[in-house]
């Protein structure tokens, strides 16, 4: 069968990437940008067992079932998974290559969307360098080889969070922060946290301390803007976009969270295939774009 559009899910055997596949199915028929035709979403998970069983779970949703059934709300999408590791390269590129010769046939682009959930929770200091290993330059690697695969007004999503806020740096660094322009300056400063942590003198530089998952989350805010502009120089009729799902309980935060994973993918769909302008390089929350200098946790709100 050949589909209208295509979009990816990383990330998506459990919690808020599972949601996101969900809604999407959900929501596709009726989003502002469907102009007609099927939706083949691409459920991917690191580990294939609890993939497979997160597409089954999906496949058996009642929603879904009902909505398929109708052929209405959900009934122009299916649903497959595809076994992805951002961290691994050789795992990318052969995802890659099964886009590329499933969908390609000299078409310009293969993608509609993608969205970038796959991540790791807040981890000590000991293993920084992991988190942001992850977080940081997996994502935004993949970023970068799924743009050479968007479709003129493709879109990416990469879900960071409100944690990558600046409110915890001191003036010059957060200056810092706001003045990168490029990918590059970045990762400048993703090095120097980095040296920081192996010299014991985070907290002296001005970065929060034990903070590996902010300062990577900080980092995938700045890098996307980055790689957004750069885009749009180039002249890539592409949306590139981060967000916050919110505090959603989840594995990740030990099932802390005030949100449910549904609400949790309420921005990243509508980042996906809802009507946001040409609106690029931005910073959303609760549906809403928020600049990343103003970017704090809500008032009252309460990890």
């Amino acid at each position: 069968m050949t589909y209208s559009r295509v979009g990816v899910v990383t990330g998506a055997n459990k919690g808020i990437g599972f949601a996101t596949v969900r809604q999407l199915a959900l929501q596709y028929p009726t989003s502002q940008t469907n102009t007609g035709g099927s939706l083949l979403l691409y459920l991917t998970a690191r580990d294939a067992a609890r993939g497979l069983a997160a597409l089954k779970e999906i496949q058996n949703d009642p929603k879904l079932k009902e909505a398929k059934a109708l052929k209405e709300d959900g009934g122009l999408t299916e649903i497959e998974f595809r076994q992805l590791d951002i961290t691994d390269e050789d795992s990318v590129k052969g995802f890659v290559k099964d886009l590329e010769s499933t969908h390609g046939n000299g078409k310009e682009g293969v993608l509609d969307f993608v969205v970038n959930n796959a991540a790791i929770p807040p981890l000590d200091s000991t293993v920084v360098k992991t988190t942001l290993s992850i977080n940081y330059y997996s994502t935004m690697s993949a970023s970068r080889t799924f743009l050479t695969l968007l479709k003129p007004q493709g879109r990416i999503v990469n879900v960071a969070s409100t944690v990558g806020g600046l409110f915890y740096y001191p003036d010059a660094l957060r200056e810092r922060f706001v003045a990168t322009k490029t990918e590059g300056d970045v990762t400048a400063i993703m090095h120097e946290y980095q040296d920081a942590v192996d010299a014991g003198v985070e907290a002296e530089k001005g970065f929060p301390k034990g903070g590996g998952y902010e300062v990577s989350k900080a980092g995938l805010i700045g890098a996307t803007r980055a790689l957004a502009w750069s885009a749009e120089k180039e002249g890539k009729e592409v949306l590139i976009n981060t967000c916050c799902p919110g505090y959603v309980c989840t594995d990740l935060n030990g099932r802390t969270g005030h949100s449910t994973p549904d609400e949790g993918a309420d921005t990243p769909v509508k980042l996906a295939i809802h009507d946001i302008g040409c609106l690029t390089g931005a910073f959303w929350r609760s549906g809403e774009q928020i600049a990343w200098k103003d970017l704090k946790f809500p008032e009252g709100f309460v990890l």
